[in-house]
């Protein structure tokens, strides 16, 4: 394949294949898509402290290319490798530092110089959760699988993630959900034979060609809860629900002049600690749990 070198920093370069990474057509509102809520699993108060819920940490910029973006919306063997999916630099259409530095990126196999520098490793660590196609007012989904030295797990049966429509809007706004088992710690112990946290959480959204990645960064969120805010209620070992909203105000029809209905979403969390990690998150932010706090990817 040939390759062709793009400048991502001043401090690496990311060999990418020879589709050139399209510039964004727009700027992108981190208030497209919110965090609202966090609850203990079954519901009841909501566990944030900060008044109103967090907006998105940041967007990736409008985009109207390729056409066949969703394919990319994916990954296989989804461990988070470098150019496995669109979010991990596949085929270049979004950088893999988009959301997180190289100094996070983890040790998954890629050769470890493939930013130019030989000492940092080169795997964004982005998994693939699952996929959501729009019919009417609901969405069907696509969830994807993970594979470990225990057998295979497919996500469905660990996580509920629901997309819901405002009534009115044909689907330009809603809310969403993100709901784990009670046993996702035991299930995925067993399969995998480890746990982790994740440290981020994206949302892909797509509307007529436009699309955007809306990313929440849980360690400066929970800094926020636990420095900030005073409020230490988060743990390792506890499954939350998760609950925000959604807007298709940054997506345009193709001649950029309406505001269109959402088609589809895909959602990634990206998965920061493993034993070769060259920086480890604090300890005081590693509470992070995510409801995902089982979903540990099998590192080689």
């Amino acid at each position: 394949m040939k390759t062709l070198a793009l400048g991502l920093a001043a401090s690496c370069l990311l060999l990418i294949s020879t589709s050139t990474m399209a510039a964004p057509i727009r700027a992108c509102s981190n208030s497209s898509v919110t965090l609202t809520e966090v609850r203990a699993l079954g519901g009841g108060t909501n566990l944030l402290s900060q008044a109103g819920g967090y907006q998105a940490s940041a967007c990736s910029g409008v985009y109207n290319t390729p056409l066949n973006i969703s394919s990319y919306n994916n990954a296989n063997p989804n461990i988070g490798q470098l150019y496995d999916g669109l979010l991990n630099g596949e085929n270049g259409y979004l950088a893999p530092d988009t959301f997180v530095s190289q100094d996070q990126f983890l040790d998954l196999g890629t050769a470890k110089d493939a930013f130019g520098d030989p000492d940092k490793y080169s795997d964004p660590g982005w998994i693939h959760l699952g996929n959501f196609n729009r019919s009417g007012t609901s969405f069907s989904s696509d969830y994807n699988k993970i594979i470990g030295p225990g057998g295979t797990l497919n996500i469905s049966e660990v996580l509920n993630i629901n997309f819901i429509c405002d009534d009115g809007t044909g689907c330009r706004q809603g809310t969403w959900s993100l709901i784990t088992s009670s046993d996702i710690v035991e299930r995925v112990q067993e399969v995998l034979q480890g746990r982790s946290t994740f440290d981020n959480l994206a949302f892909f959204l797509k509307a007529a060609n436009d699309w955007a990645v809306y990313n929440f960064d849980f360690l400066s969120i929970f800094f926020n809860e636990i420095v900030t805010n005073n409020n230490p209620v988060f743990d390792f070992l506890t499954p939350y629900e998760f609950y925000g909203t959604f807007n298709t105000q940054d997506l345009m029809n193709p001649k950029s002049t309406n505001v269109v209905d959402i088609s589809n979403f895909g959602v990634w969390a990206r998965d920061p600690f493993d034993e070769t990690s060259q920086i480890p998150a604090p300890a005081t932010l590693a509470i992070l749990g995510l409801g995902l706090v089982a979903l540990r990817l099998f590192r080689r």
